[in-house]
């Protein structure tokens, strides 16, 4: 039996035989060259190094972060004082959480994650991730504030308390004034309906009316509402000149007494006018008084006086009163009676009054001056007093005597 050669391997430069057996060399030789032709015709070959091809020498790639977003949240301002957060890691990734609220520790947390029991501040939420590799976020923030505190109303303007206006006119805001406000106004307890500052309302009768004004923030507090009452009235107060002088005096003072005599809170105002025909004082004259009015160092002349009411709601009425002050231009006496002659021309006697030596129907003795009788419109320029009779003379130049008439002392 010859000899036989099996080639294992053929490796560039090295050629492993193992022999099975002894042969000539001849047979070595045709095997050899028949491997070598098979080994040119296939071409290189790889050397196999017994692993996958796969090498972690100078591989650079890095894996990025995971990236968490948060979906939603509050708003920035709310009066909530729930805030529910929902967030997600970014490309898919598996990740576990951790939430910080303000200043509190930050612990393990889920989506959604929520708040409770919030009192008024501000706020700031934070969310890291955890993805399976151990990599963390950047933190991703979410801030809001929340205020629960409702706003003040003010009125800043509206009728007066008492006015004779028809027409109610009110402008308010909202306090503090940088809340942006809606308002509701009710009027006279009617439903609240929405308005805005400058709101009207007009063709009042008379009466009590009261206004109401809401106001509710952005976001939804609503405070408590603010009152306005006022009184519309059209009607003049009635003014009464109580006590007022006679038509002439002859002193140098007066007290006059006025009020509104139909229950109205009046005020008062008074012009005096000297020798004015009655006509009604110019608005400069006007001056504040009250009841009694006293007025002295008055000169002979005539005077009016006019005195102006304005009760509470502003309605106004005037009355006045008219009087002459008369100074005496001569007096004479005798034993038993006196006449005095005043500036206006007419004549007055006192005392014993028999005979008719007062010029008047009186006998009897008369303590105060009365008015010498004669023909209407008589206007004095002398008088003289005798024992039982007196005698006067008229502007016109008339002499009349009165008294007792005996041995011809009358001219009769």
């Amino acid at each position: 039996m010859g000899a036989e050669y099996r080639i294992s391997a053929v490796l560039p430069g090295l050629l492993l035989v193992a022999m099975l057996g002894l042969g000539s060399g001849c047979a070595l030789m045709d095997a050899l060259q028949e491997v070598e032709a098979e080994s040119k015709d296939a071409g290189p070959q790889e050397e196999d190094t017994g692993d996958d091809g796969d090498t972690d020498e100078g591989d650079t790639d890095e894996i990025d972060p995971p990236q968490v977003e948060i979906g939603s949240g509050p708003p920035s301002v709310t009066n909530s004082p729930v805030a529910e957060f929902e967030f997600e890691c970014l490309d898919g990734r598996s990740c576990e959480f951790t939430c910080q609220l303000n200043e509190e520790e930050a612990e393990p947390c889920e989506s959604p994650t929520e708040y409770d029991e919030l009192d008024d501040g501000l706020y700031l939420f934070e969310v890291v991730a955890v993805d399976d590799e151990g990599l963390e976020s950047e933190p991703e923030s979410w801030e809001w504030s929340v205020n629960s505190g409702a706003p003040d109303v003010e009125i800043v303007d509206g009728p007066d308390e008492f006015t004779n206006e028809t027409t109610a006119t009110f402008y308010f805001r909202c306090l503090p004034e940088e809340v942006e406000c809606d308002f509701e106004c009710s009027f006279d307890g009617g439903f609240a309906v929405d308005c805005s500052p400058g709101v009207s309302y007009d063709g009042l009768d008379d009466g009590e009316y009261v206004f109401e004004v809401f106001a509710t923030d952005e976001l939804g507090n609503t405070g408590s509402s603010e009152e306005w009452g006022w009184t519309v009235d059209t009607v003049d107060p009635i003014l009464t000149i109580e006590d007022q002088p006679p038509e002439q005096i002859i002193e140098d003072n007066v007290v006059i007494e006025f009020g509104c005599d139909d229950g109205s809170e009046c005020t008062f105002e008074c012009a005096l006018e000297v020798d004015d025909g009655g006509d009604s004082p110019q608005p400069g004259d006007w001056e504040e008084c009250n009841s009694p009015l006293d007025i002295d160092e008055l000169e002979p002349g005539s005077y009016t006086l006019w005195v102006r009411a304005t009760d509470r709601a502003g309605n106004q009425v005037e009355e006045s009163v008219q009087w002459d002050v008369i100074a005496w231009a001569m007096v004479d006496t005798h034993y038993h009676h006196s006449c005095g002659l005043r500036s206006d021309g007419v004549l007055w006697c006192w005392g014993e009054g028999d005979y008719g030596r007062l010029g008047n129907s009186y006998e009897a003795s008369q303590t105060v001056p009365q008015k010498v009788l004669g023909e209407e419109g008589t206007v004095w320029e002398y008088v003289s007093a005798g024992r039982l009779h007196t005698c006067g003379v008229t502007r016109d130049g008339s002499l009349w005597c009165w008294g007792q008439g005996s041995a011809g002392r009358l001219g009769i």
